[in-house]
């Protein structure tokens, strides 16, 4: 199963999963951080695009986060990983294709800096809308 952006999300995911503290694989790289509290990491931290990345998690529902993370950062099958979130896999690839959406046009926004702008939003809103009442017709079509 594919979703809109995959790769391209997975590459911010694991970069700001380097970079945050509070991330799960942040823990990975515990052993890894010297006395002097400094994470040597063997792939570089694109500091910057994490920022972006950890600014459009902010931003999103908690469900889409939640996700992402368990889709991208953690180990498994899409079973496992459904059953952590204590969801069907169903559910879980619907929420998937939502948070892909939502995840690039948040990252776009921050990085553009039109998170702010009441249009922006508007936009993200509406795009987020059409995919909720298509995946809605999705299920209807069952």
């Amino acid at each position: 199963m594919s979703y809109p952006h995959e790769g391209e999300i997975r590459r911010h995911l694991e970069n700001w999963a380097r970079w945050s503290p509070e991330s799960y694989r942040a823990s990975m790289w515990r052993d890894q951080i010297d006395m002097s509290g400094y994470r040597q990491a063997p792939i570089p931290i694109m500091g910057g695009e994490a920022g972006d990345t950890h600014a459009a998690l902010a931003r999103m529902d908690a469900r889409e986060r939640s996700a992402l993370e368990q889709y991208h950062l953690r180990p498994g099958t899409l079973r496992v990983k459904a059953r952590r979130l204590r969801i069907s896999i169903a559910t879980l690839s619907r929420r998937l294709k939502a948070a892909h959406h939502h995840f690039h046009e948040l990252r776009w926004a921050v990085r553009h800096g039109a998170v702010r702008a009441g249009a922006e939003n508007a936009r993200i809103a509406k795009a987020r809308a059409s995919l909720e009442t298509e995946t809605g017709a999705e299920r209807g079509a069952r």
